[in-house]
């Protein structure tokens, strides 16, 4: 396994972390190490670099990084070392942090030779590509891709990420029960947080309503979903407090700010306790 100096990388790979239980990877990061072995024969290892994603997040002692390395390794196992390059990413908390940090690093590699322009291919769950390329589409001054290419753009390098799912590693999300249903509706209203989080920063305006049309149609779809599949009343009185948030338009900054918190709150708040793959309290 290559791990320091780089030569001449053209392909970056990220494995985009995804939370810990117990110091160990859900089924459903494991899937997504589980896809890399095979999606790997698609480059040339000499030229290409794979960077884990995801740092130690409360509770956890270990990285998400360095777990899906550890078990890329273990299903490596007689296979023998291949020559790409290996990089941790192990300080985010977050899929943005995850971005923006792996986008340092493939400053670093840079850094370290005369190519200045790389593909980057991502590795995830299948909602969870489709969530970053949909608000990429919807919301470019908003979008991941944008803000990954901007950043390495000011450090003199170039970036090709497509923005067609099938040019990723999209792996088929694990939880084909009820409970995998309501943590994917509740994913889709991801779309809208964003839309206020732009609003927030002024990344754009939208005095006529046009760019919120498309974010409120599936949070209220999402919204719809979600009051069908869930039961416990203190679920649904946080999937109420989003609604109404949703419903509101924002008449000013201060509102905006107010509203946006409560929706971060309740959004993070739902998304750890309808996940499948929660411990048990």
């Amino acid at each position: 396994m290559r791990s320091c100096q780089a030569e001449n990388i053209s392909d970056v790979i990220l494995i985009l972390g995804k939370r810990l239980q117990s110091n160990h990877l859900t089924a459903e990061g494991r899937s997504r190490v589980e896809a890399l072995p095979k999606y790997l024969e698609r480059f040339e290892p000499a030229r290409t670099a794979i960077v884990f994603c995801g740092g130690v997040t409360e509770g956890q002692t270990r990285s998400e990084a360095r777990e899906m390395l550890n078990y890329y390794q273990q299903l490596q196992g007689e296979r023998g070392p291949q020559s790409a390059m290996i990089i941790l990413e192990d300080q985010s908390q977050t899929t943005v942090e995850n971005v923006k940090n792996a986008a340092q690093k493939i400053i670093e590699i840079a850094d370290r030779q005369q190519l200045k322009a790389f593909n980057v291919h991502i590795v995830s769950n299948d909602y969870h590509l489709e969530r970053i390329l949909q608000i990429q589409s919807l919301l470019e001054e908003q979008g991941l891709l944008s803000s990954f290419i901007e950043q390495c753009q000011n450090s003199g390098i170039t970036l090709s990420i497509s923005e067609n799912l099938n040019d990723h590693c999209s792996v088929p999300y694990p939880h084909s029960n009820r409970a995998g249903e309501t943590f994917l509706a509740l994913d889709e209203l991801t779309v809208y947080r964003v839309y206020l989080e732009g609003l927030r920063r002024n990344a754009f305006e939208d005095i006529d309503g046009e760019r919120r049309q498309q974010p409120y149609q599936i949070a209220t779809s999402a919204i719809s979903k979600l009051k069908v599949l869930v039961t416990e009343p203190n679920y649904l009185e946080r999937i109420n407090v989003v609604e109404r948030i949703t419903a509101k338009t924002a008449l000013s900054n201060e509102e905006l700010l107010s509203d946006l918190e409560r929706f971060n709150k309740e959004l993070t708040e739902l998304n750890r306790l309808l996940d499948p793959e929660r411990e048990s309290s």
